[in-house]
């Protein structure tokens, strides 16, 4: 807690404890709590600046089978790091297909995957 010096009519220095109101620690502690998230969040920002990269992507080929949605086929080859809608976006812009477009049973679609990393690929074939 912190203290006032202040000095008494018979010229000593008198200590008291400073009382502060409701509102100043609430705003004291409302600070601190402040300073710590950003504190928090400049330290998680540095830490990104050295993780490494998202491996490579590459492509597949894939012929449509009946019943195939671009959701489907998404979920099943894209990467499953990256969001759905995304997904399906980059399968649609690859392919030239308009927004919400439908597929035709035995049509080619060029699919963007995630190369396994070497780690990935060897638990992978266990």
């Amino acid at each position: 807690m912190e203290a006032i010096s202040f000095p008494s009519s018979a010229g000593r220095l008198v200590h008291a404890p400073l009382r502060h109101s409701r509102h100043l620690r609430a705003s004291i502690v409302q600070k601190r709590i402040a300073t710590v998230l950003v504190t928090l969040a400049l330290a998680w920002l540095a830490v990104g600046a050295y993780l490494p990269p998202a491996p490579p992507s590459s492509t597949v080929s894939v012929q449509v089978q009946q019943g195939d949605t671009l959701w489907a086929i998404a979920e099943r080859y894209g990467d499953p790091d990256e969001y759905i809608l995304r997904r399906i976006a980059r399968l649609e812009e690859m392919n030239g297909l308009e927004n919400g477009g439908s597929l035709r049973e035995g049509q080619t679609l060029m699919v963007p995957t995630r190369l396994q990393s070497l780690t990935e690929h060897m638990i992978a074939s266990r």
